[in-house]
């Protein structure tokens, strides 16, 4: 559960902070949780509609997983070869 202490609201993320701090997509991250693959939220919103982590937990998660972004632009942010 969150503990409310020290945090801010820029500690706390959702689905699309978390994809863009991981430098994904949303739907990607979408189907992490499908495949239980991201760390449990810190807590819900909306009656457990809407997860919520705080960037503590997703940065620890990303290091020890090796999802935390390498300083590189993804395959799907680069320019297409001959365009």
């Amino acid at each position: 559960m969150v503990q409310p202490n020290n945090l801010t609201l820029d500690d706390l993320m959702g689905v699309n902070e978390v994809a863009l701090f991981l430098d994904v997509t949303p739907n990607l991250i979408s189907a992490w949780i499908k495949r239980s693959i991201m760390p449990l939220p810190d807590t819900t919103l909306n009656g457990g509609r809407t997860l919520v982590w705080t960037k503590h937990t997703i940065s620890d998660w990303a290091l020890a997983t090796g999802k935390m972004p390498l300083k590189r632009t993804p395959v799907w942010k680069q320019p297409r070869k001959g365009m």
